[in-house]
């Protein structure tokens, strides 16, 4: 219950900052570079959550790697074997949860900016 409270208690707190954080201005220079210049704020939200979903699915791969190399150094250690596997699995799941993630976001953005915008995007 108590990890279910903090767990409340910091995202309330980062929902709270959302509109200081939307009030700031980006420097033009980190606009050009997320490629945000004069981008609608659905461009801005697709490029954020793809950064994000980038960043997951390159963390999700470094612990596949580490994984697979703790199981072949194990030298026959069954726990340390055993650990390697369940890591290897959650990691693939986490991977496969990210590029779903990742594709499910660039279809709805896709889908709302060609709605927004007058034209689709999809057909």
């Amino acid at each position: 219950m108590k990890k279910v409270k903090t767990i409340l208690m910091a995202l309330a707190v980062g929902f709270m900052a959302l509109p200081v954080h939307a009030a700031v201005e980006l420097p033009a220079e980190l606009g050009d570079t997320l490629q945000m210049s004069d981008a609608s704020i659905g461009t801005i939200i697709g490029n954020l959550i793809n950064i994000v979903l980038s960043i997951l699915g390159f963390v999700l791969v470094i612990l596949i790697i580490w994984s697979g190399i703790e199981w072949m150094t194990a030298g026959g250690e069954t726990e340390k074997v055993e650990t390697a596997k369940t890591r290897l699995m959650n990691s693939i799941i986490g991977l496969a949860i990210v590029l779903a993630a990742w594709a499910i976001s660039n279809f709805v953005v896709d889908s709302l900016s060609g709605a927004v915008d007058g034209g689709g995007s999809i057909y």
